[in-house]
């Protein structure tokens, strides 16, 4: 149980980072300038075909986590909420920013 409680902990520490570091704020109820999407949104934003690619990369930043790795500008940020437990939820801000961060597809590194 220790272990679970330690990933949580180290979970939220990163999601502050991650706030502060994609220029969003702490979550707060919905705003109308800066409203909270859901992952069906963020697809269309990042013009990706299934949702299922917006899971797999969530998924691939908490694997990061879990095994204690730097966060890299590629990875998404986790979720400014998560609804019923489940449902994550960004604001638009978290994800555009987060978006105009990322490397071009395939980039693997600084360019020699």
């Amino acid at each position: 149980m220790a272990l679970a409680s330690a990933v949580a902990e180290r979970y939220r520490a990163l999601a502050l980072a991650l706030t502060v570091s994609y220029g969003g704020n702490a979550v707060q109820p919905d705003r109308d300038d800066d409203p909270l999407i859901d992952s069906e949104q963020v697809r269309q934003l990042l013009g990706v075909e299934k949702v299922d690619t917006v899971h797999l990369y969530l998924k691939r930043t908490r694997a990061r986590i879990k095994d204690n790795l730097p966060i890299r500008p590629q990875d998404m940020p986790l979720p400014d909420q998560l609804f019923g437990g489940r449902m994550p939820a960004w604001r638009r801000s978290t994800i555009t920013a987060w978006i105009s961060s990322r490397p071009g597809r395939g980039r693997r590194g600084p360019e020699k």
